[in-house]
């Protein structure tokens, strides 16, 4: 069964009230449509205290509000890519609030942001694309038949012309148009 949220200090005075008032336990649970043990736990603090407030909690309240969660994400959605000090600078200048690097990756952790790189991807050596253009027509141009055929060729011819004619001379292309 998931946890629910704390009674307000309003809801234990209406339990209270009607605990009062002559209700009994499970009339008053099925009124506010709270648990019955919830109920008796606070008709019972009450009639032994005299009081109704909860004990305060230890651990240091949350540094940001759900208003400056909200401008963070603000913040990180315009520019992903920024690093985190950029992000606790900007951060910074537009609240009054001061924090450290370390809040700000903590807060975007809670809210789904990581940290994550491009990958680096090796630049392709001009031996290689001529490999991999040669792979291209032996694999699958050479299965395809007729027309299609005929288009595809084109499109590689066209893209030779626009890419690889000063990288590999006229030779590469007469070669390539004897193939077709």
């Amino acid at each position: 069964m998931p946890k629910t949220c704390e009674l307000t200090p309003f809801e234990r005075g209406e339990i209270v009230g009607l605990s009062k008032g002559g209700h009994s336990v499970r009339n008053i649970s099925e009124i506010l449509s709270i648990p019955k043990s919830t109920v008796q736990n606070v008709i019972t603090k009450y009639n032994k205290e005299d009081c109704t407030d909860t004990v305060p909690r230890s651990g240091r309240p949350s540094t940001l509000s759900e208003r400056d969660k909200r401008q963070l994400g603000r913040i990180v959605r315009q520019n992903r890519k920024q690093a985190v000090e950029e992000i606790t600078e900007q951060f910074n200048q537009s609240l009054n609030i001061s924090v450290c690097s370390k809040t700000v990756i903590r807060t975007l952790h809670s809210m789904g942001y990581y940290r994550r790189t491009d990958r680096k991807k090796p630049l392709v050596s001009e031996i290689n694309k001529k490999k991999c253009l040669f792979w291209c027509y032996d694999k699958k141009i050479g299965k395809m038949n007729g027309i299609l055929l005929f288009l595809v060729m084109n499109l590689v011819l066209n893209y030779l012309e626009m890419m690889l004619i000063n990288e590999f001379g006229v030779e590469f292309m007469r070669h390539m148009q004897k193939i077709v």
